[in-house]
């Protein structure tokens, strides 16, 4: 049996954005806000170079990474890097959501008419977020039937370490003795966070345990331009008093290397007062029966398991990773820095030889794991160079 260990660390800072599925859409299929998944709608082939973003991405849908240079953060700032990092949205942006619905108070409206006369009366009404920003909404509903439709406004309103702005409309129903939410959908084409642009719907149906919460989406990195899109991509969450236990279900694709049925071998658990799960198995099928596996080991770190031959065994291992350290590895800022170079003589041209170096937790990074490389002068303006020509 294979087995190799990886673990990714880098000597700068990541700040995380671990996000959840942006929506909309089919493969080529527009988010209704102009967005467009035209990523790989094959099969993922898993493999040892990319499950670690798969499983990330999987779990997260859509989470990747960006940078900022130690060399430039003060001690300070990389502190509040890290504290933005260590939010799980996969779960708190449909929580968010459905708690703003369910603040709405729909009672007074119901059953105030006859049997027999239909009315519909419309609501508004404004809430603030436990961490900062506000929403407004406005509601129409039917005073006999529930039925309801309308609108809510966020404007940077933070619940759970997540933070969101934008419109989504809304459609649903209530019970109309009580005035409790059953159903709703949300539907928007541009509620968005500091990092990615989010289009499509999410639906709950809080009319049994465990709470459905279904996705078709879209989500677009500002940041890169990349779009991933979570098809169908459920959750069942179960509460307690003490702790959430859901699972997940769907397909995720990720625009570089396609797509994975993911699946929930066991339930995971996450605490009060926890980020993360402290326990939970994530299954993720790709071609040719490739295959990852995430686990929570607990509510700090987590292990990816890969089957890349896809003969039933799993044979790439990674060493346990802290929850706020799985992400992607998209981009890599060096600043302040220099290289070492010398002309020689050439018959047709002057030419330069030069020396730069890329640690990876104090050993030189491959040539090989570098996608592309871009240099900027003093004056920001890009310089042109290849990889072939280093």
């Amino acid at each position: 049996m294979r087995s190799k260990y990886y673990h990714p660390v880098l000597l700068i800072i990541f700040c995380l954005s671990f996000v959840f599925m942006g929506c909309g859409g089919g493969g080529g299929g527009s988010g209704g806000g102009g967005d467009q998944y035209s990523g790989s709608t094959a099969a993922a082939e898993v493999n040892e170079n990319n499950v670690t973003e798969i499983a990330a991405g999987a779990f997260a849908a859509g989470q990747t990474g960006t940078v900022m240079t130690g060399s430039e953060a003060s001690q300070d700032a990389q502190e509040t890097a890290v504290l933005g990092s260590d939010h799980f949205r996969t779960l708190n942006v449909p929580r968010i959501l459905g708690d703003a619905a369910r603040s709405m108070d729909l009672r007074p409206y119901l059953h105030q008419w006859s049997a027999n006369e239909a009315a519909n009366q419309t609501e508004s009404g404004i809430g603030n977020g436990p961490c900062g920003g506000s929403y407004t909404y406005t509601v129409t509903v039917n005073t006999n039937s529930g039925a309801f439709s309308g609108s809510f406004i966020f404007s940077s309103y933070c619940d759970n370490g997540v933070t969101i702005s934008g419109k989504a409309t809304i459609s649903g129903t209530a019970n109309p003795e009580t005035g409790d939410i059953i159903t709703i959908t949300f539907s928007f084409t541009n509620l968005s966070d500091d990092t990615m642009r989010m289009n499509g719907k999410i639906s709950m149906d809080y009319s049994d345990s465990p709470i459905l919460c279904t996705s078709d989406c879209l989500l677009k990195d500002k940041r890169t331009g990349k779009t991933y899109w979570a098809k169908n991509y459920s959750l069942n969450i179960y509460e307690y008093p003490d702790r959430i236990e859901f699972e997940i279900f769907g397909k995720f694709y990720h625009p570089d290397y396609g797509f994975v049925e993911v699946s929930t071998e066991e339930p995971f658990v996450i605490f009060d007062g926890d980020d993360w799960p402290s326990s939970g198995i994530l299954l993720m099928l790709g071609a040719n029966n490739t295959r990852a596996k995430l686990e929570a080991i607990d509510e700090t770190q987590c292990r990816i398991e890969a089957d890349t031959d896809g003969d039933g065994v799993y044979d790439w291992f990674s060493e346990p990773l802290d929850w706020s350290d799985l992400h992607t590895y998209d981009e890599i800022e060096i600043s302040g820095s220099y290289v070492q170079y010398r002309t020689f003589s050439d018959a047709a041209e002057n030419r330069y030889q030069g020396w730069i170096s890329f640690l990876n937790d104090g050993q030189p990074i491959k040539d090989a794991d570098i996608v592309n490389i871009d240099l900027f002068g003093p004056d920001q303006n890009e310089v042109d160079i290849t990889l072939g020509d280093f």
